[in-house]
């Protein structure tokens, strides 16, 4: 499902992606990159109230860290965008 939120990658709507809808009301966004040698960098939009700070996720870094909103997703990869 992809309510929630949108990802830009290069400008453009990225297709990729899906959210997910905690009890409390807070957003995730799971970022895919199936390209086998290309990161891509890909800007999320939550339709959340402005002003949470956003925590980030890999398999590479499986510790949530501060992030922004633009992410880097390695090849053949996978970044959480999580609502703290």
């Amino acid at each position: 499902d992809t309510l929630g939120a949108s990802v830009d990658v290069a400008g453009a709507p990225y297709k990729h992606y899906t959210v997910f809808l905690r009890k409390d009301g807070r957003l995730a966004t799971v970022i895919t990159n199936d390209n086998a040698t290309q990161q891509i960098s890909a800007t999320v939009k939550l339709d959340a109230p402005a002003g949470r700070s956003l925590t980030c996720a890999s398999p590479e870094n499986p510790e949530a860290v501060p992030c922004t909103a633009a992410v880097t997703v390695p090849p053949r990869s996978t970044i959480v965008v999580m609502e703290h």
